[in-house]
């Protein structure tokens, strides 16, 4: 089920913390802005991590992918082209390839995968196993 952001002004706000850095800091103040980290919703186990960038050129995503590494975890850059409704350039970092341009529903059932695949590890250890 989709979920929109309630009050905008409120989530614009609670990027402070980007806001205050940018300002701040000069570039030589390095760091990310990772955009998700899709989890489990029973043990709060980190599942994948989605940089996503509307930037034409590609996006250096080499600390998400070093996070992710570190996690175990896949990492997706994600770029999203105004000017092509309902589909996403999807690079899933780990896996040999070009990025390939996904329909939404694509990227949503590939995200789905990896939390199935997690729920039975996660319905193991709950239950003992």
């Amino acid at each position: 089920m989709s979920r929109e952001i309630g009050n905008r002004q409120k989530y614009d706000e609670s990027r402070w913390f980007n806001h205050w850095h940018r300002a701040q800091h000069d570039d030589d103040a390095g760091g990310i802005d990772l955009d998700f980290v899709g989890c489990c919703r029973e043990c709060w186990t980190p599942i994948y991590l989605v940089e996503a960038t509307e930037q034409k050129r590609r996006k250096n995503a080499h600390v998400a992918e070093e996070l992710g590494r570190l996690a175990n975890v896949p990492v997706f850059v994600i770029y999203r082209d105004p000017t092509r409704s309902g589909e996403f350039l999807v690079d899933r970092r780990e896996l040999p390839g070009k990025p390939r341009w996904l329909k939404e529903s694509e990227l949503w059932d590939a995200l789905m995968a990896l939390r199935r695949e997690h729920f039975w590890t996660c319905l193991g250890q709950r239950a003992g196993g």
